[in-house]
């Protein structure tokens, strides 16, 4: 696993450098922070991806969520902070659904990837797949969705969220309040409820599995 997914990885940083290098764009820094700010990766269904039937398996979509990320991160400097500081963004729970299929082979797809919101201890990180806009026609609709909670940890530490955006990241006090403020009546506030109801869930499902084993 690690053989194909390390070099993978390295090639959507490489992607994500080479994007923040060529940028003159100065608000670069705030790629994927916020919905209007939403980054786009570009993937391809390929030869480790597909399944019998000839479309994208179940778990290559939280692969590419997950490279999605990693050129995202360092397109907007947030890599080379965590890496300057010692942090390490880690995840803590995702959730996924899929819509329809992405294929046959080699099929072309995007994922766009951006902070939807935070909270005292986590970031929610909202992906959502589509095929790209072909010979003027209009994006697809959205393909499959993943939301994503993380934290961020520096010497086993866990960073309160907006700390960590604006002191280590760099990103200016009015923007991180946008981003707190654009989610309060907005479907983002509604998954992040409903995420939070169901992994309550599953940690009373597991401290019951974890009692009959004890």
């Amino acid at each position: 696993m690690g053989l194909l997914h390390i070099p993978r990885v390295a090639l959507s940083c490489a992607r994500g450098y080479y994007l923040r290098r060529t940028s003159e764009e100065a608000s670069i820094n705030l790629l994927g922070i916020g919905p209007s700010n939403a980054h786009v990766y570009n993937g391809r269904c390929g030869l480790v991806d597909i399944d019998g039937f000839g479309h994208m398996n179940n778990a290559s979509y939280l692969v590419h969520a997950e490279l999605a990320r990693w050129e995202m991160s360092a397109a907007n400097g947030s890599l080379g902070a965590n890496i300057s500081e010692q942090c390490a963004f880690l995840v803590a729970g995702a959730a996924v659904r899929y819509r329809r299929e992405i294929g046959p082979l080699f099929r072309k797809f995007q994922i766009k990837t951006f902070v939807g919101g935070l909270d005292n201890r986590n970031l929610w990180v909202y992906h959502t797949f589509h095929y790209p806009e072909c010979d003027g026609d209009k994006q697809s609709k959205v393909l499959a969705q993943i939301l994503v909670q993380a934290v961020v940890a520096q010497n086993r530490k866990v960073l309160e969220p907006e700390a960590y955006l604006k002191e280590i990241c760099g990103i200016d006090a009015d923007e991180i309040d946008k981003l707190k403020n654009s989610h309060e009546n907005d479907l983002m506030m509604q998954k992040r409820s409903r995420f939070e109801e169901l992994e309550e869930a599953l940690r009373a499902s597991a401290a019951a599995d974890d009692k009959r084993v004890t």
